[in-house]
């Protein structure tokens, strides 16, 4: 008998529930369809949204707020947030085994030995003969652009502060930029 009541009470309480979502889909439907429409410009996924739209009303909210209008609206923005954002997602990649990189062509000849790289420095700072720079400002900025060092692991060859070569670099880059502006002002 217990089991019964239960029974009727449950289905009397989904029919109220459903007359009221119902009632307020009639109040507030077409409002509510024009907005997502005029969120998404597609009449297509404006339906669809507006169905989810519905589903979660029915589900989430208490049944009298079924038709409180900023409610429902505002429900109606979030998913249609939720649906750009699933539409401009990127979909996953799978992982594959990667085949491995080639070793990078150079189009100038490396050096063979220490001798050869001493005489490659020589000749880059020959190319701006009228800069005074310090030796430990050229190397920092030889160690950073030749051979691709950090600034704290240039540091810690020089055994400097990060900071200091940082600046070193910046200030080499610039004095040598100057230069090259100057000679092409010359030309």
């Amino acid at each position: 008998m217990k089991r019964n009541l239960l029974a009727e009470r449950s289905a009397a309480i989904t029919t109220d529930q459903e007359a009221l979502l119902r009632a307020a889909m009639e109040k507030l439907g077409g409002y509510i369809l024009w907005y997502l429409e005029d969120c998404c410009g597609d009449y297509q996924e404006a339906e669809n949204l507006f169905q989810q739209l519905w589903v979660s009303v029915y589900k989430t909210f208490p049944p009298e707020k079924y038709d409180h209008l900023p409610m429902v609206r505002h429900r109606a923005y979030q998913l249609y947030v939720d649906h750009v954002r699933a539409r401009n997602t990127r979909s996953f990649v799978g992982y594959t085994d990667e085949l491995p990189e080639p070793d990078p062509v150079s189009f100038f000849p490396e050096p063979a030995n220490q001798r050869e790289e001493d005489a490659l420095k020589q000749r880059f700072w020959e190319l701006f003969p009228g800069l005074e720079l310090e030796e430990r400002h050229k190397q920092a900025f030889w160690l950073f652009h030749r051979y691709g060092y950090t600034v704290a692991e240039v540091a810690e060859k020089l055994a400097s502060a990060p900071s200091t070569v940082h600046d070193w670099i910046k200030q080499v880059r610039e004095h040598c930029g100057e230069y090259l502006a100057m000679e092409d002002n010359h030309e």
